[in-house]
């Protein structure tokens, strides 16, 4: 009798070994959905501290100073060269923040690339432990001890371990 209270208790772990996975599994979910929303925040922090540069706007005070001024002496050259030095702050700005941007849109990539190859490291990690516990369990036991029943929750555990391993490779 004392082998069939063994055989059971081996049989009723196994059906804890899965939901000690299930409870790692969604653990390193949550860390993973953290690790993606600080990846998003970072992005968007880069994104407006990328436009916050002001050389646009200076130079078109300076061009707006320079035309009021102009109002008085329509053909003065000054006015051409700030106009010209306006056009030209304006496009290396305009460089600058499509370089920013795009900095910063790289950067969130590699991080949530990173992030996903932890993600499923982590889940494959979790799968392995299960199949592990699953054969050491199923080692342990007195296989004539097992009624239908508990080869039946057996094979159950064996298909959700088989349908796990083909997700996570």
């Amino acid at each position: 009798m004392p082998e069939t209270t063994k055989a059971d208790k081996t049989v009723e772990s196994l059906s804890d070994l899965f939901l000690n996975y299930v409870d790692a599994s969604r653990h390193a979910q949550v860390e993973t959905q953290k690790q993606y929303y600080e990846a998003w925040r970072k992005y968007l922090e880069s994104i407006r501290d990328g436009l916050k540069d002001t050389p646009v706007e200076n130079a078109t005070k300076a061009y707006a100073e320079m035309f009021h001024r102009g109002l008085a002496n329509p053909y003065a050259p000054q006015d051409l060269q700030t106009a010209r030095a306006f056009a030209d702050v304006a496009q290396g700005a305009e460089m600058s923040v499509r370089k920013a941007l795009q900095d910063s849109h790289n950067s969130f990539q590699d991080e949530i690339q990173k992030t996903t190859m932890e993600g499923a490291e982590s889940q494959k990690s979790e799968v392995e432990n299960l199949v592990k516990a699953f054969r050491d369990g199923f080692c342990g036991m007195d296989i004539k001890d097992l009624d239908a029943a508990k080869l039946g929750r057996l094979g159950y555990l064996l298909l959700v371990a088989a349908w796990l391993r083909a997700q996570v490779g």
